[in-house]
């Protein structure tokens, strides 16, 4: 997917002032025929004119999704790719809406298209604690904690294979100690930004916007493609460095 095709979409829609998918593609020129039960969805062309239809058995953002999908088709230009229409001059999708593993591109491109239209931006940025204070500090706490334990680790192996003086073994107790204040430090602040939240998973995210996880999934892949750092979408986790803290 190129950045130019979802930000066109976003004039389009500015310039149809609707963000209701059928009436988005109806301002493209698209047509909608009911395919009835036989399909998800279809997108076709004929005599100059496009055609589409997504079944109504899909209900929500489901169907706002497949509406998108067959939209984003059209946009992509996939109608005039080699082997995208059938025989009969159509494209049909089955399951394609849902799969997060496709192969082909059209299909990828075509739902991360209608993931980005149909699930709101700010809301998921909001979700993940996308440049929230509380999140950035947290990731960098979980960064110290994580040195002072390698840290921690190195010294340690050193007195068990050569000894050490009394002084040390007393300092190295004490860095135990710091890392179980980090450690408690760390918990509390997750807990505080998970209350607030932020963070949320995947699945979390998905029932705060009222859609499958697998829209999720393409929306993430949206939001790359529009520049954002979407890598660590969760909480870094880490264990505790001890069974117990002595």
């Amino acid at each position: 997917m190129r950045i130019e095709v979802l930000k066109k979409m976003d004039r389009i829609a500015k310039a149809a002032a609707s963000r209701d998918p059928d009436d988005l593609l109806a301002y493209m020129g698209y047509v909608f025929i009911d395919p009835g039960n036989s399909v998800d969805g279809f997108i076709m062309r004929r005599k100059g004119t496009t055609y589409y239809g997504v079944s109504r058995n899909l209900t929500g953002k489901k169907y706002d999704f497949g509406v998108m999908h067959e939209g984003f088709h059209g946009l992509c230009g996939h109608l005039d790719f080699p082997g995208f229409l059938n025989g009969a001059g159509a494209h049909t999708d089955i399951g394609s809406f849902s799969d997060f593993h496709l192969v082909a591109s059209t299909e990828r491109d075509a739902n991360i298209g209608a993931a980005d239209f149909v699930v709101d931006t700010e809301a998921v940025l909001d979700m993940m604690g996308y440049d929230n204070a509380d999140v950035v500090a947290y990731r960098a706490s979980v960064e110290s904690f994580e040195q002072a334990v390698r840290d921690y680790k190195r010294h340690y192996s050193i007195v068990r294979l050569n000894g050490s003086p009394e002084g040390r073994v007393r300092r190295m107790e004490a860095y135990q100690q710091e890392l179980a204040r980090m450690y408690e430090e760390l918990q509390e602040q997750a807990r505080d930004i998970r209350h607030g939240g932020c963070c949320l998973t995947k699945g979390e995210m998905a029932q705060e916007a009222c859609v499958p996880a697998y829209i999720i999934d393409f929306k993430l892949e949206a939001l790359e493609v529009r520049g954002y750092d979407v890598s660590g979408i969760e909480l870094p986790t880490f264990d505790k460095v001890f069974s117990r803290w002595q």
